[in-house]
């Protein structure tokens, strides 16, 4: 069914004009509009179903809710198995020729890599070294006795759980360490991230620990526990009520900021390791720097020149080796030296000939080993060491100290949010690499239980790490079983290596922090937001600004903030374009953008780029307001004109309408009809339309003002302008002026049919003004 109305032909308008302005109306010629299909409210009475109307299921605002229900009647018994368990979907097609030697040589270096990087990130935590690979150690036996291992040896052999439990949480403190990377090999649906203790997390770790108890208080390390077990479950929570889509509200030139400032800071709380004297321990930049210049007599030599010299040499084998030495990262059959020829070893058994940059991830045990070798040879008594760390696994214990759950909430969040940034974000990234589908819901309620098994077994908080997971990638990685390797390695050095780490120096550890954190000051960022938007620089440089000089928590919570008030204003003032006729075309766009295109006399076309709720409505009636100003200057559409008749609201981008929205729009309406103004509806989508016809909206306006295009919107609006001019035939002699200089600008054919031919050129030489034509003639911007 097609609705027609009557419509003058540009002949028709030329030939009158030839004639008195009191002359006969044009014979009309009828035009064709695309019907609207209006949606049968009666269909949606019912809130568990849409009638007969099948094709409005869609409609339904719990539409999501039917295809969940749908989903989980197609899930097989496999499905839900590898929901729970994401790890059998790599296990029941894991390929043992083609991915064990590479999965083998990936968990082999992460593991290398990650043994002294968890030492030092547990320095960082306030924690004792042995922190990051997960140990049970008695807190003052492992200051003052020499008897240690026997004393662990012997605890490792009671039975009772709760004597255990007893002693871990009175006289005992706990590490972090390698379960959490067994449990995300199960729970985990990334095949390469590589979890553990990290730099960042460790830091805020120390943050809010230091401000309730001493470091070497065992309370200290309980807290560290219980935090990992608040984060554990709040990233399950989230997994399952599938919220990981809050964390997009946080602009990533905020956690860019906050990154850079959090490195700085975590760079300067090394520095005491380097100094050889003690440095305040603060988030903020202030306080430590003043610490290092006040105990600047204090100065030592030789840790300082270790540290820098181990710090060079992991830079240089992170960055330069592999650029200018790529052969040492391939298969040659001529070895120079023992740790190139172990190097080649484990490359061989990779039986890989791509630059995996083993050397990167070498880089940490290299210090770590060159450090311990000085130390063991020249026993320099200014060069503090870790000192003695007893052997074993740890053992299974609950945490305690729920009574300061309140004061450690906020640090879980911002830990939490912190996972989600960067866990998820690496892994959705190493997914897209490796071919496969990643849901970050999933993603998430699989570090929380890595988090929560890990609190039972003494580990503070540990998540996706950029490094190792690069490194992982690199190494050509194929599923969760190279994480398991690299857990297993861990194991192997808690259980064997621990006699050497006592000679592990302090400064050794420090370089590593530093080597990682250098790579998160992402000045590149900054430059980019300053050359492509000054408002993300604004943002980045605040959250940057206020993380160094009033803490991490409140620079986080400032940044956020910010970029909350950014979204709240770009949602409270949506961009509201005034639309015109590309010539030749049928094609409406901004006259902004388009200067070229036409506009109308008595017609203004407005297309609104949001939904229209609460929050922005009173901005869209304001704007809408000023078109009922005579010669509305803001849009500089060229000619005045003595008054707006039709005003055409183009609702192709507006997803959504609430119900204070269409109040507002009735109210708008009310208006517009006490000034004989008519409101146009264009394009509205399906569920919008269903809203305004629920609200009695499309009644108020009028069915036959709803139009599939805009152009069908014009060309009744054109009609109606037309049958209005002879009311205004008796205009004054400016007006008559007015419509002469419109002819002398103007020479394009306003025919329908012309217009959809893309012919748009004038094809008479008339110079007789009507001011019958005024209404209909276009007016260029």
């Amino acid at each position: 069914m097609e609705i027609t109305y009557a419509s003058p032909s540009a002949s028709d308008l030329l030939r009158s004009s030839t004639a008195a302005s009191g002359s006969t109306m044009p014979a009309p010629r009828t035009i064709k509009i695309i019907p609207l299909q209006h949606p049968d409210t009666s269909s949606y009475s019912s809130p568990g179903g849409f009638g007969n109307n099948s094709s409005s299921s869609s409609l339904w605002p719990n539409s999501w809710i039917s295809r969940f229900r749908g989903k989980i009647r197609r899930m097989t018994f496999i499905d839900w198995i590898e929901m729970f368990l994401p790890c059998c979907r790599w296990i029941r097609t894991y390929r043992w020729r083609e991915y064990f030697q590479v999965d083998l040589m990936a968990g082999t270096t992460v593991g290398i890599m990650l043994v002294p990087q968890a030492m030092s990130y547990a320095k960082l935590a306030g924690l004792e070294p042995i922190y990051g690979l997960c140990k049970l150690l008695p807190n003052q036996i492992l200051l003052d006795s020499v008897y240690t291992k026997d004393i662990i040896v012997f605890l490792n052999t009671l039975e009772h759980d709760q004597f255990i439990f007893n002693l871990v949480h009175n006289d005992y403190v706990a590490d972090s360490g390698f379960v959490p990377i067994f449990i995300y090999a199960i729970f985990g649906s990334s095949r390469q991230l590589a979890i553990g203790p990290v730099a960042l997390v460790s830091l805020l770790v120390s943050n809010v620990l230091s401000g309730i108890a001493e470091s070497s208080d065992a309370l200290y390390t309980e807290l560290a526990i219980l935090l990992a077990l608040m984060v554990g479950i709040l990233e399950c929570i989230m997994g399952l009520l599938r919220l990981g889509w809050l964390i997009r509200f946080i602009s990533h030139s905020v956690i860019s900021g906050f990154t850079t400032a959090s490195a700085v800071v975590i760079a300067l709380s090394q520095a005491k390791y380097f100094l050889g004297y003690d440095v305040d321990r603060s988030s903020e930049i202030v306080p430590i720097i003043k610490s290092i210049i006040a105990g600047s007599d204090e100065f030592s030599w030789p840790p300082f020149v270790m540290g820098s010299t181990i710090l060079a040499i992991i830079q240089t084998m992170k960055f330069l080796v592999p650029e200018l030495f790529p052969s040492l990262c391939t298969l040659s059959p001529n070895p120079t030296f023992p740790y190139i020829f172990l190097l080649k070893c484990v490359l061989f058994l990779g039986k890989s000939r791509k630059r995996l940059r083993f050397l990167r991830a070498m880089g940490p045990l290299t210090a770590v080993v060159l450090g311990t070798t000085f130390v063991k040879i020249y026993h320099p008594s200014s060069i503090t060491l870790v000192g003695d760390i007893p052997q074993g696994l740890p053992s299974f214990s609950i945490p305690k100290s729920f009574q300061y759950a309140k004061s450690l909430i906020s640090t879980a969040v911002l830990i939490t949010g912190v996972a989600i940034l960067e866990s998820v974000g690496i892994a959705k990234a190493l997914a897209a690499k490796n071919g496969y589908e990643l849901d970050s819901n999933q993603e998430l309620f699989g570090l929380g239980v890595a988090n929560i098994f890990g609190s039972f077994f003494s580990a503070y908080p540990t998540t996706g790490s950029f490094s190792r997971s690069a490194v992982n990638h690199e190494s050509g990685a194929k599923t969760g079983l190279s994480g398991i390797i690299t857990g297993t390695i861990m194991c192997c050095a808690l259980l064997f290596l621990t006699p050497l780490f006592e000679y592990i120096p302090q400064c050794a550890l420090a370089a590593i922090v530093i080597s990682a954190v250098i790579t998160l000051v992402d000045y590149e960022e900054a430059i980019f937001l300053w050359r492509v938007d000054k408002k993300d620089f604004l943002l980045w440089t605040i959250t940057t600004t206020t993380t160094l000089f009033l803490g991490i928590e409140i620079g986080v919570l400032v940044g956020v903030g910010v970029s909350l008030a950014f979204v709240i204003h770009e949602s409270a003032n949506p961009h509201i374009a005034v639309l015109g006729r590309l010539p030749g075309t049928t094609v409406y766009r901004n006259i902004q953008q388009y200067p070229e295109a036409y506009t109308y006399n008595g017609i203004v076309i407005v297309r609104i780029d949001a939904p229209i709720y609460f929050a922005n409505i009173s901005y869209i009636k304001d704007r809408l307001r000023e078109y009922e100003v005579v010669g509305d200057k803001s849009t500089k559409r060229g000619p005045e004109v003595e008054r707006i008749y039709f005003v055409i609201l183009e609702l192709a981008p507006v997803t959504y309408i609430d119900a204070s929205a269409v109040q507002a729009l009735k109210d708008l309406h009310q208006e517009y009809k006490s000034r004989d103004i008519q409101i146009a509806i264009s394009n509205p989508n399906q569920e919008v339309l269903l809203t305004l016809s629920k609200a009695g909206v499309v009644e108020m306006i009028g069915k036959e003002w709803y139009f599939v295009r805009v152009h069908d919107a014009v060309q009744v609006c054109l009609q109606h302008v037309q049958t209005m001019s002879p009311k205004a035939s008796d205009s004054s002699h400016e007006k008559s002026s007015f419509f002469q200089r419109i002819m002398k600008q103007r020479r394009e054919d306003l025919s329908v049919s012309e217009l959809e031919s893309g012919n748009s050129q004038m094809r008479s030489d008339s110079t007789q003004d009507d001011p019958q034509l005024e209404p209909l003639l276009s007016r260029r911007s």
